[in-house]
């Protein structure tokens, strides 16, 4: 079980950190090519904001734990996209885009995972 969170969080910090960089560093037009149609119709800010989140969150969800550095962060890093995941739920329902909203369910539903696993299955103990 271990195994199997380890591979979900890395997985999901690749793929967030790769999101977070296209949304902290392109262009919306290319950011739109690359698939991510999210970001149309949103402030410049607020999808570099939105970037910046999630590179720190593909790192939360990795690297606390691994370096056993205050790795409490490591499940509030998998609540935090839970979160995210809500609210583009929200923004994918508004602009009628419910294939979208399956996949935020199905990333939310994987982040509860990780969120639950770190915290009750493999509790991290946290001393000095």
């Amino acid at each position: 079980m271990n195994l199997i969170l380890w591979i979900l969080q890395s997985l999901l910090a690749f793929v967030f950190l790769h999101a977070g960089l296209c949304k902290t560093f392109y262009r919306k037009r290319d950011m739109a090519f690359l698939g991510q149609d999210g970001v149309i119709g949103l402030p410049l800010w607020q999808i570099r904001l939105v970037g910046i989140l999630e590179i720190l969150g593909a790192y939360g969800l990795v690297i606390p734990l691994w370096l056993n550095i205050v790795p409490i962060l490591t499940p509030l890093a998998a609540a935090c996209f839970s979160v995210i995941m809500l609210l583009a739920m929200g923004v994918n329902y508004g602009r009628k885009k419910y294939t979208n909203i399956g996949v935020n369910i199905f990333l939310l539903a994987i982040f509860l995972f990780i969120f639950i696993g770190r915290i009750w299955i493999f509790p991290i103990k946290v001393g000095l």
